[in-house]
């Protein structure tokens, strides 16, 4: 296949319109929230491949830890990106120390095409989707108020970054330099102890009514309700922006029970495919 640069991603947005399971990501793609430069002092970027530049039927969207496909799935190139696929590290592989990729079917038939075409030892993780039409507003300021004390929650813009020295064009959220995270509504929010910052809630993904929840607790920080402080920070500012707060888990028990202590419901859940060698 072949890749697309980033001021040809509009190719291929077209293929991507039914899939529903995964469209804060595609948007967010498509509409120039993710960053897909490439720069090796920078965290990995979303890529853009195609099998046909003129005239494209297969697409994939491309992340360090997920292949997202649209298109046609009869197309014999199935079959070798499936063959191409870097295998899961040891059971349980969710963590930091993630290893390989996995494959996000746009819905049964894709599931159906990317078996019948694999060769190779397969493997699958469960995906959950939480549904935000449960939250409440009360009980996410409450949640907020439980901050520890000595700890400070901020949250995180253009004077904070300048104050800490982070430069702009170097620094990146989620998969967005910097500047780019606040000029597209980016939102995190940070605690900090000592001056330091020890849990964060950001948007991994922005879209004009949606953004992807990701919240993260250094380590020897955690157990002290941080990451249910600053999530719900970060869906009260979501919510007030009129955005869906998009939330799912792979694998991720801890992040299933903050999800629901934060207020969310389980809506919809499906097998992501993954390869052994």
């Amino acid at each position: 296949m072949i890749e697309l640069k980033q001021d040809e991603w509009s190719l291929v947005e077209h293929l991507f319109d039914a899939n529903k399971r995964n469209r804060c990501w595609i948007d967010a793609t498509f509409n120039g929230y993710f960053d897909g430069t490439h720069d090796a002092d920078l965290p990995p970027q979303i890529q853009v491949w195609v099998d046909d530049r003129d005239a494209p039927k297969l697409a994939q969207l491309k992340s360090d830890e997920f292949r997202l496909f649209a298109g046609d799935r009869q197309s014999p190139e199935v079959a070798s990106i499936c063959a191409s696929m870097p295998p899961l590290g040891p059971v349980p592989p969710w963590n930091e120390d993630f290893t390989g990729a996995l494959l996000l079917p746009e819905d049964d038939g894709w599931a159906r095409a990317f078996r019948a075409n694999v060769t190779r030892s397969t493997t699958t993780m469960r995906l959950k989707v939480y549904s935000s039409a449960s939250l409440d507003v009360e009980h996410l300021e409450s949640l907020v108020s439980t901050l520890p004390a000595g700890h400070e929650l901020r949250r995180f813009d253009r004077e904070m970054a300048l104050r800490r020295g982070i430069k702009p064009d170097r620094a990146r959220l989620a998969y967005v330099r910097l500047e780019r995270f606040f000029d597209r509504e980016g939102l995190s929010f940070w605690i900090l102890k000592d001056g330091e910052r020890v849990s964060e809630a950001t948007s991994y993904g922005v879209t004009e009514t949606a953004i992807d929840v990701g919240i993260g607790t250094e380590e020897g920080h955690e157990g002290k309700g941080l990451a249910t402080v600053v999530g719900a920070a970060l869906l009260l500012a979501t919510i007030e922006a009129g955005k869906d707060p998009k939330w799912f888990t792979v694998e991720n028990p801890r992040s299933d029970g903050l999800a629901q202590k934060l207020g969310y419901t389980l809506d919809d859940e499906f097998d992501l495919i993954g390869f052994r060698d």
